[in-house]
């Protein structure tokens, strides 16, 4: 379904410790070119108080990164 291929395209997999990140194919597609402007970032927020976890707040927080 249309909600199955939005879930699956909008997050980074983790496969025996490797990420897959899944996008559409096109038929120009070239993986020998390909190119990536996306790139998984850990970082820990230790003291981040429970009122800064809603989506707003994390967004606001990986928009400054």
């Amino acid at each position: 379904s249309d909600g199955d291929r939005e879930i699956i395209l909008s997050k980074l997999w983790e496969l025996q410790n490797h990420y897959l990140l899944m996008k559409p194919w096109f038929p120009t597609f070239n993986p020998l070119t390909a190119s990536f402007t996306v790139k998984p970032v850990w970082i820990r927020l230790p003291h981040l108080s429970l009122q800064f976890w809603g989506k707003e707040s994390l967004t606001a927080i990986d928009n400054a990164l």
